[in-house]
């Protein structure tokens, strides 16, 4: 059993320490007892704490912390400076370690800190990636970038905020904080032709892959990667010019749209209400305008849930266009696009323009999106109205169709 200490016992223990017992009653060694320090700091103190866990009197500890101990301003700015912090604000205003300055961290990062926790850490919680930034802080990150943000609030690290590269500014992406600073991603066009940039082949080689499988390409281009498109024509079909990456070529050989049609389609296939004809196809390729304005229209997103689209679909059904233009031109139906002739392939570029600026532009749509509407409306005997009716459903709001004027190019 432990000896039970006298209260002179006691009081020669609290001397050691530097304090002065001041209780008259002592039972064990967890009776508070109350102790006063050399500069006259009374507190309260079991035996057990003051021997084993905390002899500092802890009046005397809070004066000389960080939090009241006033340091000369001069120590102060020599810190700052030797961790390569510059004070912008606050110095007229220091005090002791609770005062705050506006710093600026090497990395050019500005934020408010007290000095108590600068001493502490001696870190800029931006670069240590700690802290929420302030949009004004989001800006310029994005600005060192060469990105543009759009958007002019931030909640969270996911908050999506929408921004343009200057590279690609037609392109309007998204990404969260995050994925953008602690991930250090950015505009994904740039990662694409990064990655591609590292993955290139040798220019004449890839040229003469075309060649070897007769395509001839046009002058003055330049290889940029597997997926960017190559302007070519096909020496069987050299009236027409088509666009094909060296990854098509290299999987399937045969990347000309007429030879794989000559190929694959009986007789039966280059009749127009019969199926698919080169002539169909042909037509698709010269409404890019047309497409330009529509995805402007939407703004870069489907319309529906306001994602990345995928699709663009005809408010007037494409098919209908075609059926027009036949009326119109009242021009033969040939199965290879060949046996047309110059001129008549450009009244029929022309006109496939300006009927589709007779109508609605088009919708950006997701593919998803698209093919529900497809099934609760049909493939081919669907209207303008059908989707206005369709738009109000998914949205609850009224769609309102955009025309646009047709120019000869």
């Amino acid at each position: 059993m432990p000896k039970i200490l006298n209260l002179n016992e006691i009081n020669i223990i609290v001397e050691s320490y530097g304090f002065k017992l001041l209780s008259t009653e002592y039972i064990n060694t967890r009776t508070p007892l109350y102790l006063q320090c050399k500069l006259g700091h009374i507190f309260q103190r079991n035996l057990n704490a003051l021997k084993y866990k905390n002899n500092e009197c802890p009046i005397c500890k809070k004066e000389n912390s960080i939090h009241g101990l006033v340091i000369p301003i001069e120590d102060i700015l020599e810190e700052f400076n030797d961790y390569g912090f510059t004070i912008l604000k606050g110095i007229e205003n220091y005090k002791n370690g609770d005062s705050e300055f506006l710093i600026q961290c090497p990395q050019g990062h500005i934020y408010n800190e007290k000095v108590k926790y600068f001493k502490q850490k001696h870190k800029c919680p931006y670069c240590s990636k700690k802290t929420k930034p302030t949009i004004e802080q989001i800006n310029k990150d994005f600005k060192e970038r060469n990105l543009i943000l759009l958007t002019d609030f931030y909640i969270n690290k996911r908050t999506k905020m929408d921004f343009i590269c200057e590279k690609h500014p037609n392109i309007i992406q998204h990404i969260d904080w995050d994925h953008f600073h602690n991930r250090g991603q950015g505009c994904k066009y740039c990662g694409y032709e990064k990655i591609a940039q590292q993955k290139l082949l040798d220019q004449n080689f890839i040229f003469n892959c075309f060649q070897e499988c007769n395509y001839t390409l046009l002058p003055n281009q330049t290889y940029q990667g597997n997926n960017i498109p190559l302007l070519f024509v096909c020496n069987k079909h050299p009236n027409i010019i088509q666009s094909g990456d060296y990854s098509h070529l290299q999987t399937y050989g045969n990347i000309c749209t007429f030879c794989r049609y000559e190929k694959n389609s009986g007789e039966n296939h280059y009749n127009w209400k019969g199926g698919i004809s080169p002539l169909n196809y042909y037509l698709r390729e010269h409404i890019l305008k047309w497409k330009i304005d529509s995805i402007k229209s939407c703004d870069y997103k489907c319309i529906i849930n306001n994602n990345d689209f995928e699709v663009i679909h005809h408010l007037y059904p494409y098919y209908k266009i075609l059926d027009e233009i036949l009326n119109i031109l009242n021009m033969p139906i040939y199965p290879i696009i060949s046996d047309y002739t110059e001129n008549q392939l450009k009244l029929l570029e022309n006109k496939i323009l300006e009927l589709h600026y007779k109508y609605p532009l088009g919708v950006c749509l997701t593919r998803e999106i698209h093919e529900e509407f497809h099934k609760i409306y049909g493939y081919k005997n669907f209207a303008p109205e059908d989707f206005y009716e369709f738009y109000k459903i998914k949205t609850g709001k009224e769609f309102i169709p955009v025309y646009k004027q047709f120019e000869i190019a």
